[in-house]
């Protein structure tokens, strides 16, 4: 197949669009040599993550074969968790408040850090304080 002709960008896009017709593109990953293929990434609506779409089809880049499909409406328990992941660690599942939530509980182990020093600074203070008290 390295003397076939490979199939456009556009020809890949119309696929995938004929797969997922409601998802907006968010990527097109052209293979570097003559054995890979063309992954074409879209993003459905409802869709947890909002940046990066996880409906991938993959083609064949000389026929325009559809070599694989991911659609996140399909997946299992853990696959659905797995791609929470990033769009709960950024905040991006619940909005502005989910990215604000985000932030504030990522000061919370430096509050705790802090909190902590100042409290082990008192007692140390304290302890001293008592020493010299005892020696009077």
């Amino acid at each position: 197949m390295v003397n076939s002709k490979r199939i456009s960008v556009t020809e890949a896009v119309s696929i995938a669009d004929s797969i997922f017709p409601y998802a907006a593109l968010r990527s097109v990953i052209i293979p570097q040599n003559t054995d890979g293929i063309i992954e074409v990434s879209k993003r459905q609506p409802g869709e947890a993550n909002h940046v990066y779409g996880q409906s991938i089809v993959s083609i064949d880049q000389y026929s325009g074969k559809i070599l694989h499909i991911k659609d996140p409406n399909s997946f299992s328990a853990g696959e659905a968790l797995l791609n929470l992941m990033w769009p709960l660690h950024t905040g991006e599942v619940l909005g502005f408040p989910g990215r604000i939530l985000a932030c504030v509980t990522g000061l919370v182990p430096l509050v705790l850090y802090i909190t902590g020093l100042i409290r082990w600074l008192q007692k140390r203070k304290a302890k001293k304080f008592k020493d010299v008290k005892r020696s009077l």
